[in-house]
């Protein structure tokens, strides 16, 4: 119990991929939501991920943002809420919940938009450059 009250922020940020995910196989329940849980894809993926056109000529940047939020695939999702909850142990002791907001969306922001700028056709969804960030800080 004591982990999770010391753990607010990945508790929340792992809840919203949680419920993304199931909104994104709700959200593309005509297609085989099988195979979306298991290799990635579905209809939230054209809403919230990041490519190119949508967040530079689109100029939606919210999806700077959303991008982290979407795990396509149920093996993305483990795998990031997993590296979130440790990695949020930590740095949540160390930096408190505000600074770790801040810098797990510069996370988010910075990689996203660079990756687009070099590889105009990419397509930017999942959590792991915000937890790469968050690692990069606790080796720094």
């Amino acid at each position: 119990m004591s982990e999770t009250k010391d753990n607010r922020f990945a508790s929340g940020v792992n809840a919203i991929m949680a419920v993304v995910f199931i909104l994104n196989l709700i959200y593309s329940r005509e297609d085989n939501i099988i195979m979306i849980a298991l290799t990635g894809g579905g209809r939230l993926v054209d809403i919230l991920s990041a490519t190119n056109a949508s967040v530079y000529s689109g100029f939606q940047v919210h999806r700077l943002i959303t991008y982290g939020y979407l795990q396509p695939a149920i093996w993305h999702l483990l795998a990031n809420v997993y590296a979130l909850w440790y990695v949020g142990l930590y740095l949540e002791k160390a930096l408190g919940l505000t600074r770790l907001f801040v810098i797990y969306h510069v996370g988010l922001i910075v990689p996203c938009a660079v990756f687009l700028f070099i590889l105009p056709n990419g397509v930017m969804y999942g959590a792991s450059p915000a937890i790469f960030c968050c690692l990069g800080l606790m080796a720094y």
